[in-house]
């Protein structure tokens, strides 16, 4: 996963995705390299099916 699905499908922006990580600052997203690490790409994906679970609506952005 790169970094810019990654902050599309937490919200597509920078400061949302840290909001959605639990970051207190959006500078750790701006900090992630272009190729994410599987171990954040997993966060990623697990915060997505929390923020799914609670928004059936985005459902099909876990899927992808």
């Amino acid at each position: 996963m790169n970094k810019q699905e990654a902050i599309d499908l937490l919200g597509g922006s920078p400061k949302k995705a840290a909001e959605a990580m639990g970051y207190t600052s959006a500078h750790a997203v701006y900090m992630w390299p272009d190729k994410l690490s599987t171990s954040v790409a997993n966060q990623v994906r697990g915060v997505v099916s929390q923020m799914a679970a609670r928004q059936p609506e985005l459902k099909d952005r876990v899927a992808a």
